[in-house]
């Protein structure tokens, strides 16, 4: 989670500072496709990386403890994956709205401490994305309930952050 934060800052506040946003999009691209393309490449990045690191965790545990399922164990890899996500198009947001990376990353941070507190109280804690990784622990022992509000939250979070960071994107003076 942090890692997506670190890696996502400078994704548009860097391109911003450095005044290279501006010259692509002096080319017959739309700030849409910029932004979003941005997202697709992280996005892209970190599900090879969580696939590969899957993998070899699988491959892991069938050596060392005769392996769970191997659906459960997607399963488990997909709501990490959704809960990466999640931060990914948060700090997208964040380093669309900033101008430097340092302020991107401290709104991003900033998020994962907020979230995390949310998710620590008794009710709401069930829809907010910290329960995906009780979802997926659950999945490891072969116990536990489902989180689809956790599923929902996370989603609309998504949709909601990369609209906000476009709204935003197409405001802004480059």
């Amino acid at each position: 989670m942090f890692l997506a934060v670190l890696v996502t800052m400078g994704a548009l506040a860097q391109e911003k500072e450095r005044g290279t946003a501006a010259m692509v999009l002096s080319k017959p691209v739309s700030r849409a496709h910029f932004l979003l393309s941005k997202f697709l490449a992280l996005t892209l990045v970190f599900g090879s990386c969580l696939t590969l690191a899957g993998l070899a965790c699988y491959y892991y545990t069938i050596v060392l403890f005769k392996g769970i399922g191997g659906t459960r164990f997607v399963e488990m890899n997909l709501l990490l994956a959704l809960f990466i996500e999640f931060y990914l198009a948060v700090t997208l947001l964040g380093s669309t709205i900033a101008r430097s990376q340092v302020l991107a990353g401290g709104l991003g941070l900033g998020a994962v401490f907020v979230v995390a507190i949310l998710g620590a109280l008794p009710r709401l804690g069930d829809y907010m994305p910290t329960a995906l990784l009780n979802w997926a622990r659950a999945l490891m022992v072969g116990a536990g309930e489902p989180a689809w509000g956790a599923v929902a939250v996370s989603l609309a979070g998504i949709v909601a952050c990369l609209g906000a960071a476009l709204v935003v994107f197409e405001r802004q003076e480059l």
